[in-house]
């Protein structure tokens, strides 16, 4: 599975850089692409990494340790990733 993401992860980064230098003199084209495809990049590694901790086998576990990791990993991360993009807001 992390194959895959890895193979997926590495086009876009070659697509992307493939963008950027057709582009060059461009700032605001290369500004908006470079977004752009890193929104769809970060979208596309965060469903898979979601899908991937809810399909975990866990057999075994307590209720507690499931509810831990289904419920409150994810919401743990979409809370890091806002408090990130939050402190480098300039007031």
């Amino acid at each position: 599975m992390f194959d895959r993401l890895r193979a997926n992860y590495e086009f876009a980064v070659a697509y992307l850089m493939t963008l950027i230098e057709a582009h060059r003199g461009d700032a605001l084209l290369t500004k908006i692409v470079s977004v752009s495809i890193g929104l769809f990049v970060a979208g596309y590694l965060m469903a898979e990494g979601i899908s991937a901790i809810y399909s975990t086998n866990t057999t075994g576990w307590g209720t507690a340790v499931k509810t831990m990791f289904t419920v409150l990993l994810p919401l743990l991360g979409v809370i890091a990733i806002a408090l990130y993009f939050l402190g480098k807001r300039k007031v």
